[in-house]
Formats: C-alpha cells, structure tokens, sequence
C-alpha cells in the first residue's frame, strides 16, 4: 500500500482504538493475540480438514485478514507510541522486497520460511505461530492478501467499510454486550460487505459515511425485529 493508504488507515485505527480506551497506547492491550485468533477464523473460512470436502469462503476469507490488518496497524502504532508517519515508515521498511518483487519469507525460531513453498493454510498457521510469539510480519500478511486475490486498493477499501463497522458496532453496544451481530442470519461482516458492494461508485471520501447510513437502515430492522420478538 502506499504512503498516503497508509497514514489513513493508521488515522482511522487510532481513532478506532481510542473510542474503545483513550489511554490504548500505553494500556498493554494484547494486539498480537488478537491477530492469533483471528487467524484460526481465517483458517475455518479458507477450509484446512482434510477428511472433509471444503470449498474456500475466499470473501470471508479476506474480511478476516482485514480483522489482522487492524491489530498488525495497532501493534505498529504501539511500537512507535502512536506516532503515524514512523509507523507508515516501519511498515513501508518492512515490505520493500515486496516492491521490488524479491523471494520473500521469514524465520522463525531459526527456521527460514519461504512463501512460495508453503500453501495458503500453512501460510495462516505461520502468520498465528508468530502472533503468539509477539511477532508480526507484515509481508507475511501482504502475501495472503495476493492469496485472497486482494489487490491494494480491494485491501484498501475493505479496511475503511471493516473499520466504519467496527465505529458502528462500538457505538451500538458492542462492548456493552448489547449489540446484535446477527442480521437475520447474516453476520453483520456479511452484511458490510454486501452494502460495500453496492457503494463501489461512491466517492471514497463519501464511503465512511454513506456505509456508515447503510448500516445504520439495516441495523433499524434488526433492532425493531428484536422489539417484538
């Protein structure tokens, strides 16, 4: 991603984490073992059992990578005590063999890794193995996103329609423990991105907020449907 994709979505998470705890930076909040769970989601949506036939939930897929994306942009502003250029800076370091379009891997526990020999489960299992071990490794995280078929600007996107729900799920109760995550039988992830879809011609500066309308009409239904329950 570049530059400017980059201190917006480092813009956008800050203030995302400082709705849920103002004091975020300094709280010691375990961002990396968030990144681990969601990585097993990531895994179930993608399909790993081998003695039964799955087919990859390739959008789903992809919507929990973004969940990662969240907590990697969170442990990196930590790591730089929320300080968005040097975060953008650690995280364009960090990728540069990326843009240069070098082998890429990474070793952990002494052991090197190379992406092009492990398949997508196993590249899911790596990126959790790290997390646990308080580590991250952002071109590890690029390298699924191609596996998704994401491009940067489809990552993009999707992180700034994930990111207005994650405002809209804290301002309906959700660490209250009163909001609702099912929307006759969708998960409200589904739901983001099915209305994300059909805002693909908005103006990206208008898509915070129209998604954010979006959400709110579909969210009334559900609500009201509780009311009479």
């Amino acid at each position: 991603m570049n530059r400017p994709q980059l201190l917006t979505m480092l813009a956008l998470q800050g203030t995302l984490n400082s709705a849920v705890n103002p004091e975020w930076v300094t709280a010691g909040c375990p961002f990396l073992r968030a990144a681990f769970v969601e990585s097993g989601e990531a895994m179930d949506h993608y399909g790993w059992k081998w003695w039964k036939k799955q087919i990859p939930n390739v959008e789903q897929f992809g919507v929990e990578l973004i969940d990662i994306l969240h907590f990697y942009l969170s442990h990196t502003l930590v790591c730089n005590g929320g300080d968005l250029d040097d975060s953008a800076s650690r995280i364009m370091q960090s990728t540069v063999d990326i843009d240069r379009g070098h082998v890429r891997g990474v070793t952990f526990d002494d052991q090197y890794y190379s992406f092009t020999e492990l398949d997508t489960p196993a590249k899911v299992e790596l990126l959790g193995g790290l997390a646990v071990a308080r580590r991250a490794s952002w071109p590890l995280l690029y390298d699924l996103f191609a596996a998704a078929g994401m491009t940067e600007d489809d990552v993009f996107g999707i992180y700034v329609g994930k990111n207005v729900l994650n405002m809209f799920r804290q301002a309906n109760g959700y660490k209250e423990g009163t909001y609702i995550k099912d929307w006759f039988g969708e998960e409200d992830n589904q739901v983001m991105s099915r209305l994300l879809a059909n805002l693909s011609s908005v103006d990206p500066d208008d898509l915070p907020m129209c998604l954010e309308a979006a959400l709110s009409e579909e969210y009334a239904k559900v609500t009201n449907a509780a009311t009479y329950v």
